[in-house]
């Protein structure tokens, strides 16, 4: 039988194989430790720990399981040590690398190499006793070397037993059982990236593999080590084959740091014991020999020092005239000048951008048209375009910002997403009206005329710009302007808001329907250039503000533009009594009129002409005339009022 058994601490060696003389030897059969009786494939086996001496003592420091069943076991005996390849036998053990590890495995990992109570936390087999533990990990250590073994149960027929027994097998028969090498030290290895990173980032990464969990890592410089999430590691126990960093910051100059580890730790070295006698075979042995071993390890890693930041600023404006309004109707075209700095010349970068409604939010309101274009710079310095087509019909009466991301290798390098950046804005103004009378703010006019009062609501304005509405009225029947006008300028201080325009409606205008034409200009002031030539000292000549017209709201079928004038009422003549008859009246309109023929009736007014104020009427009127008429006119009134009193008091 091959015997495997527990490992031993390191001793004086007073012999060649390191032992003291007459030793390793077999112990006597009384010093066995028995264990259950397995059923098998094989029939049923007695399970037994074999006792061994590697040094002088009254009792054996060693106990092992038997490997082989076709050998006896030689109580008593003297043995001699040798490696794996020393095995005498022929069974699995002898033939496969893989078997000689995983019965290694099991040998240092559990009873009695283990104690109980630690073989029971490991597996979780709760009630586990000394003799199952010897029974199960006989028969795993059976499972691989016999080619025909496979464990049944127990004679015994305790079920609770077998049911611990068998949970025991195949915990270490199972994924759980990684081998064990003939020989075994502590080991531990450092990788580094080869690659020179750059400040302002994490350079690495930095691994160590290791026989331990977690290793006592020393770090040379300033800069602490951290993981791949920046979080700062604990250098007293630093997890292995876990990718590690040096955390340089974006102001370091060009440097280096070197991070090393070591650990120590018993060296393991499983040997083989046979008997001393060539002409007698017996049970061949595995024990385990240990030593202090130091080890260490340690890299490097470098980094250059950061190149200027790139940064983009970005200008938007409208492709058809370049300012920041955008037409008010059809399609339109935002163009967005992206000026880069601080880029790598001969590197392949890619800009995005979206336009965003600015909304109140700090991050607005994604539009969803965007734009992208690839290009690869010559200098560090310099400028790309974006280009944003605007479907027609969308985005009016809204303030319009362009966000732009830069990045290189699909990593983002720079950002610009400022909602409040003028620079980055473009506007598509709107208006909308509501025409109403002044008096009683309905949408009827009284026959001899009145205030029109239309409030103009607009979107889509630059805040703390100066603009100017201008509005006329117009005949819907005939479609021509009335040439009456009003106009109001004002500073916007919303984006949205509500502008005025009040219409003095003279009284020709009796069962007229009148529209309100509206138009939004946007005012320019010019650059305070001089003009001519002037002596040095004196004020420039002031500029002339521009006047750009952004929207418009002309739509003679628009309900809430129009406003009715109602019609003239018929006059009516009272009648005449026979003492009124008698008095009569002069008549101021006795007096010739030159341009109007006898028996005509004078024209309507003319309206205001459409350039400008209300039109001139007629010529100016007789005022000597008009004033013997209204004497006349008291005198007869008096007359008449003192005969009636007269006829009153007879």
């Amino acid at each position: 039988m091959l015997l495997a058994f527990t490992w031993l601490p390191a001793m004086a060696a007073n012999a060649d194989d390191g032992y003291p003389d007459g030793y390793p030897k077999m112990g006597k059969s009384d010093e066995s430790i028995s264990g259950e009786q397995i059923r098998s494939t094989r029939g049923n086996i007695h399970t037994t720990l074999f006792p061994l001496y590697t040094q002088g003592g009254d009792k054996p420091d060693q106990h092992a399981y038997c490997i082989e069943l076709d050998v006896s076991a030689r109580y008593d005996i003297g043995m001699k040590v040798g490696d794996w390849d020393s095995f005498p036998g022929n069974n699995e053990f002898k033939k496969d690398k893989d078997v000689r590890e995983k019965v290694a495995w099991i040998v240092f990992n559990s009873h009695p190499n283990v104690d109980l109570d630690s073989v029971i936390e490991a597996t979780g087999i709760d009630g586990l006793t000394e003799k199952e533990a010897i029974a199960g990990t006989q028969a795993a250590i059976w499972t691989f070397t016999e080619k025909n073994f496979e464990f049944k149960g127990l004679t015994s027929n305790d079920k609770a037993a077998e049911k611990r027994v068998q949970a025991l097998v195949d915990y270490l028969t199972g994924d759980a059982n990684t081998g064990q090498a003939e020989s075994q030290k502590p080991y531990i290895k450092a990788n580094a990236s080869d690659e020179t990173g750059v400040a302002g980032s994490l350079v690495g990464p930095i691994t160590f593999e290791a026989s331990a969990s977690t290793v006592e890592v020393q770090v040379t410089g300033d800069y602490p080590l951290v993981d791949e999430n920046g979080e700062e590691v604990d250098l007293k126990k630093v997890p292995t084959g876990t990718e590690l960093y040096i955390d340089v910051p974006e102001d370091a100059e060009a440097g280096e740091a070197t991070v090393s580890s070591s650990i120590s730790g018993e060296q393991l070295s499983g040997m083989l014991v046979t008997n001393a006698k060539k002409d007698q075979r017996t049970q061949t042995l595995m024990i385990s020999r240990s030593e202090q071993v130091d080890v260490k390890a340690e890299a490097t890693v470098k980094w250059d020092k950061a190149p200027a930041k790139p940064e983009i600023g970005t200008t938007a404006s409208d492709k058809e005239d370049g300012d920041q309004f955008l037409p008010e109707s059809g399609p339109a075209t935002v163009v967005d000048v992206v000026d880069y700095k601080g880029l790598t010349p001969g590197k392949e970068y890619e800009i995005t951008g979206e336009l965003v409604i600015r909304d109140g939010s700090e991050e607005g309101k994604p539009t969803g048209i965007t734009s992208s274009t690839k290009f690869t710079p010559e200098a560090a310095d310099g400028s790309v375009e974006l280009t944003f087509e605007v479907p027609e019909g969308e985005l009016h009466g809204e303030v319009i910002v362009v966000f732009e991301t830069l990045k290189l290798d699909g990593k983002e390098v720079a950002t610009h997403a400022d909602i409040e950046d003028e620079n980055q804005t473009v506007y598509r103004p709107k208006i909308e009206t509501d025409a109403y009378d002044l008096s009683d703010k309905d949408q009827e006019l009284a026959h001899e005329g009145g205030t029109l009062r239309d409030d103009v609501a607009y979107s889509g304005l630059q805040v703390g710009q100066t603009y100017v509405l201008r509005g006329e009225l117009m005949d819907k029947e005939t479609g021509e302007s009335t040439g009456i006008e009003a106009s109001t300028e004002f500073v916007a201080e919303e984006s949205s808001g509500i502008a005025s325009l009040d219409f003095e409606v003279p009284a020709d205008y009796a069962g007229d329907t009148l529209v309100a034409f509206e138009k939004l200009y946007f005012v320019k002031a010019e650059a305070e250039d001089e003009i001519g030539t002037q002596d040095e000292g004196e004020m420039p000549i002031p500029a002339t503000p521009e006047e750009i017209l952004i929207a418009t709201h002309e739509d003679i079928d628009d309900a809430r533009q129009t406003v009715t004038v109602d019609e003239k009422p018929e006059e009516t003549v009272p009648p005449t009594t026979p003492e009124e008859s008698e008095t009569p009246t002069p008549k101021p309109s006795e007096t010739p009129d030159e341009t109007t023929p006898a028996g005509e009736q004078p024209e309507k007014p003319a309206k205001p002409d459409t350039e400008g104020g209300l039109a001139q009427t007629g010529e100016s009127f007789p005022v000597l005339p008009l004033g013997i008429g209204i004497a006349l006119l008291l005198a007869g009134s008096i007359a008449l009022m003192i005969r009636s009193r007269k006829q009153a008091a007879e």
